[in-house]
């Protein structure tokens, strides 16, 4: 075979899988981008509904809230590293115990939201 029949099969073999290469590590990319991002969105959810449920937890709660509460949490715990999940357990422990001192609860809360705050903070990185 002639050397420039060989080089001109490659230069088009080349031509075509180029292209496709091309795209399918877009595609990769993208993916990864989209799941990340839907990732980042369901903690988010998770963490918002879990505040807005134990901002509006009463004093002496029925068990259906507590449930609730504890569904709740559980899904943030599905999403959250292990500080976190600590933070939170005490939190929604000492919230549940109607017994818990305020200054105890108050510090527990707030180191739950700077747990969760930092985890979204350092996922966007």
């Amino acid at each position: 075979m002639d050397i420039t029949l060989i080089v001109a099969l490659i230069t088009a073999l080349a031509a075509i899988i180029a292209p496709v290469l091309t795209a399918l590590i877009t595609q990769h990319g993208e993916y990864r981008l989209k799941s990340l991002e839907l990732f980042f969105n369901a903690k988010s959810k998770a963490y918002l509904e879990l505040l807005d449920a134990t901002s509006n937890f009463p004093k002496f709660p029925e068990e259906s809230k507590i449930i609730e509460l504890y569904a709740l949490l559980n899904r943030a715990f599905l999403l959250s590293t292990e500080n976190t999940r600590s933070k939170l357990s005490l939190y929604v422990k000492l919230l549940i115990e109607s017994s818990a001192d305020s200054e105890l609860l108050t510090l527990a809360y707030q180191d739950a939201v700077l747990a969760m705050q930092n985890e979204l903070k350092n996922y966007r990185k």
